[in-house]
């Protein structure tokens, strides 16, 4: 039994929805626990009904979809039987009538396709459906959060003078993939000045004695990735260099402190509440 379409249906209950089409990569992912489409291309559609789930994919993915993802019925589009022509059968099918939609997932045309097919097609929100992680989905960022710390150990036994930014990019994805790991994002790698700039694209400048590094990489599990910034030195740090590394280090607990006083005192308060209803 799929949990997250049980969930989901009951999001789908408390706002009245005869259905939900979702489009985005992520919450397709999420549904059907099958990451194998691209989040750069429209792949799949999935149409979640009242009783049943229904995943539109090419060629590409049909069979390999099909074996993978269980508790959703998937569904090949073709020249032939296009997704337009699939979505107009089901919604006849299912006789659904009010449908929600993901309103920063779906395009204009798409929408202008659509719409018509529903007495009302409204945007509805998806996100809190992922707010609450479970044990496995914990594991899981857990695992990336160490394979991540494991490959910056290794990359800062792999850079040297005259290595370029690009080139230590090109390292660090390797020792992931190597691993039998994939990345987050492509790795952002940057020098001195160039790490004031967010989401640097790595260039050809050569690393030299005392310049500063930043790493910005991660690394998936379980379709979970973790996102590890870190700054270094290559040589030695000035007096001023080694100021600002000890007033964020020192923020930094601040605010780590901040948040376990908060957790403390939540738990504090559930701990009361529960002891209170037992007597």
């Amino acid at each position: 039994m799929n949990t997250r379409l049980t969930n989901l249906r009951s999001l789908m209950k408390k706002q009245k929805l005869d259905a939900v089409l979702i489009t985005s990569v992520s919450n397709i992912i999420y549904i059907t626990e099958y990451n194998g489409f691209s989040p750069l291309e429209r792949e799949a559609y999935l149409l979640v009904t009242k009783e049943k789930a229904f995943l539109i994919v090419s060629a590409l993915h049909i069979e390999e979809a099909k074996k993978e993802i269980k508790n959703v019925s998937v569904l090949e589009r073709t020249a032939n039987h296009p997704f337009k022509e699939i979505i107009k059968y089901l919604v006849k099918k299912s006789k659904i009538k009010i449908c929600g939609f993901e309103s920063e997932s779906l395009t204009y045309a798409e929408y202008n396709f659509i719409s018509p097919l529903f007495a009302k097609f409204q945007s509805t929100e998806l996100s809190d459906l992922r707010l609450i992680k479970t044990s496995k989905e914990i594991n899981a960022i857990i695992k990336a959060c160490k394979l991540g710390d494991e490959a910056y150990s290794q990359i800062l036994k792999k850079v040297r003078i005259g290595m370029t930014e690009k080139e230590i990019s090109l390292e660090l994805e390797w020792l992931i993939r190597k691993a039998g790991n994939d990345i987050s994002f492509p790795p952002v790698v940057a020098f001195e000045e160039h790490a004031a700039v967010p989401h640097h694209n790595a260039g050809n400048r050569k690393l030299k004695n005392n310049n500063l590094v930043l790493l910005d990489f991660g690394v998936k599990a379980g379709n979970y990735c973790s996102d590890m910034t870190r700054v270094f030195f290559f040589g030695e740090a000035t007096e001023e260099q080694k100021k600002v590394h000890e007033t964020t280090v020192e923020a930094q607990q601040k605010a780590i402190n901040y948040i376990e006083d908060m957790l403390a005192q939540k738990k504090n308060v559930i701990s009361t509440t529960v002891d209170a209803t037992a007597r």
